[in-house]
């Protein structure tokens, strides 16, 4: 009841509200644009997408600020204030092409990482004593512990509430629209969790060097928890080491992994453990706190020389480049803890809140300096083959090996989907937006090989959508309804398919009681099969695929009726139209195949 009258108390909401200001207008912001976008009909705007991204970002950015303005003393609006500008260069402003990619989740996770660090370090910045360190502690521990309870609160209001609107559609025999689902995630999950968070984030001048957790509790989840997961991968990694020693391989990049879990794990305990660091009755925790920072080196040693092996074949991704930012950091506490007479817990929030907005932006920034160096990567090999020359293109006039049409394809792959074909502006001049990443290997005079289905020259990947989403006007019809299925590994065209994985036959009770229907492939020559009160009509798709393959293996939009057939026959009426129709052929020979169709169909 205390924990229950404190965070819903209105003074305290009114002390929270004047702390955190801005912080939980982004919280209402966000919650109230993500409803909007939910319930509309229209096509969100483009504002709204990147609002969205920005302002949930700004629930943890402003929210550091206004603790780092408290550490620091400073006048607490005026440092949110000029926050508004740096989170919109950092995130709102962020390159249009990275709009909804992956590059543009990493950006965005980038700062969101570096505000999460920032409530942690803001509030305590600079170090006056050791009481003033163990308050330290007891801040980051009740504000973890806060994370944690706003998040359990979130899933417990969600959970909830999704099982009342079951029963009311169970009880009342009603549907209800899916917006209701998705806006109770969204209001308990950012709106309220936002502000049982922040309800309950301590001031400065609260003591905290007693809060939080008991030394037994301490002592519990770091002697049957966190010390034989740690030994667990210690052994692990000491044998890889060994085996490296032994048989003189340099380290794959799969190692990364396990150090990372390591190290993060280590230190997490060690700042878990740090109040009882030095009590002699606790012999295991002191040596640990003694000897772990230097036991990370070895693996960090091996994890820096797991990922030069592959940026030295493949250049810096998104991925590499944060990883080897995050082995740097790591580095950074082991031998700040490990080698520095007079260690702070500082250290760890700072530099990663450091780091991450540091390479959040700019041409140093992750997404810029990896674009950089994979284009870099890929005008090796054009020029090592003769087709960029003093910065020209020159197409290919005569058959390379195919490891150059793949390897170009792959790059080539890469750069488009995260960074749009315009990055090849600098080459071709303009008029490349938009362009396929088959249509540039092409104007290098290569052969394109798709690297998302193996990078197999003997591979080709066909593709074909509709270039319309709209519902289709058919008449003479008295059902609809959608199927989605796939198949893997049949023999040939027009040959016995031979399955190696298909999604069953997906069945569909008809209203008015006329039956069950059945639609699938069927396993003899390639056909859509319907099943319908113990009658099979099939539609024959040998031919229909063999005519969009005559197109070629350009991808692309299709107009909608030249992705349909029809079925005609006593009983049954149908007529098929492809949202999306994809295969593969190796050697000639057809692979898999998925479809997504709309389907209207009449039956007796």
């Amino acid at each position: 009841m205390t924990f229950l009258s404190r965070s819903l108390c209105l003074d305290q909401l009114k002390t929270t509200f004047l702390r955190f200001p801005l912080a939980l207008l982004s919280s209402t912001a966000c919650t109230a644009l993500i409803i909007w976008s939910t319930w509309t009909e229209v096509e969100t705007p483009e504002w709204v997408s990147r609002s969205i991204p920005t302002l949930f970002v700004g629930i943890l950015f402003f929210g550091g600020l206004s603790l780092l303005s408290e550490g620091l003393k400073l006048r607490a609006w005026l440092i949110q204030l000029l926050g508004i500008p740096v989170l919109y260069f950092l995130v709102y402003s962020a390159d249009q092409r990275l709009l909804y990619g992956m590059m543009d989740m990493q950006h965005v996770g980038l700062v969101f990482v570096g505000s999460l660090a920032l409530i942690f370090a803001g509030c305590r910045l600079e170090k006056q004593s050791d009481k003033e360190e163990k308050s330290f502690w007891g801040f980051g521990i009740s504000t973890w512990f806060r994370a944690l309870v706003s998040i359990a609160s979130a899933l417990v209001l969600v959970i909830g509430f999704q099982l009342a609107f079951f029963s009311i559609e169970q009880l009342f025999d009603l549907t209800l629209s899916y917006h209701w689902h998705e806006t109770t995630l969204s209001l308990f999950c950012v709106f309220v969790a936002s502000f049982v968070f922040y309800t309950g984030i301590p001031s400065r001048g609260e003591e905290l060097e007693n809060a939080a957790w008991e030394e037994k509790s301490i002592r519990s989840i770091a002697h049957y928890l966190s010390f034989p997961l740690l030994l667990t991968y210690f052994l692990i990694l000491s044998a890889y080491v060994i085996k490296i020693l032994v048989t003189q391989n340099w380290p794959e990049g799969w190692v990364a992994l396990p150090v990372l879990l390591f190290t993060l794990l280590g230190f997490g305990t060690f700042a878990l453990v740090y109040p009882i660091k030095d009590d002699k009755k606790f012999w295991l925790i002191r040596s640990f706190v003694r000897f772990f920072p230097y036991t990370t080196l070895p693996f960090l040693i091996v994890y820096f020389v797991a990922f030069w092996m592959r940026i030295s074949q493949y250049g810096f991704t998104e991925m590499r480049s944060i990883g080897v930012l995050l082995g740097v950091v790591i580095t950074l506490w082991a031998l700040h803890f490990g080698f520095y007479k007079n260690p702070t817990l500082r250290t760890i929030p700072v530099t990663l809140a450091f780091t991450a907005f540091l390479f959040s932006f700019g041409p140093w920034g992750v997404t810029s300096f990896s674009e950089w160096s994979q284009m870099n990567e890929l005008q090796k090999v054009l020029i090592t083959n003769g087709i960029l020359v003093d910065g020209q293109i020159v197409p290919a006039t005569e058959d390379l090996p195919s490891e150059v049409d793949t390897e170009v394809s792959s790059k080539v792959d890469y750069l488009v989907q995260n960074y749009g074909s315009e990055v090849f502006d600098i080459w071709f001049g303009t008029g490349t937006t938009g362009m396929g990443s088959d249509e540039i290997v092409m104007k290098f005079g290569l052969s394109y090989y798709s690297s998302y289905y193996g990078g197999n020259p003997s591979e080709q990947y066909f593709s074909y959508w509709s270039d319309s989403s709209e519902v289709s006007q058919v008449s003479g019809y008295d059902s609809t309804l959608s199927y989605y299925g796939y198949s893997g590994g049949y023999n040939g065209m027009n040959g016995d398919l031979g399955y190696e994985e298909t999604i069953p036959g997906t069945t569909y009770v008809l209203p008015n009681g006329a039956g069950e229907l059945t639609v699938s492939f069927t396993e003899g020559p390639l056909a859509l099969n319907f099943e319908l009160k113990g009658k099979t009509y099939s539609v024959p798709l040998d031919e229909f695929v063999a005519s969009l393959k005559e197109q070629g293996t350009s991808d692309g939009p299709t107009p909608r009726e030249a992705l349909s057939v029809s079925l005609n026959q006593p009983g049954f009426k149908a007529k098929i139209f492809f949202n999306n129709i994809s295969w593969t052929m190796q050697d000639e020979v057809m692979s898999s195949m998925d479809v997504d169709t709309d389907i209207y169909f009449s039956a007796k």
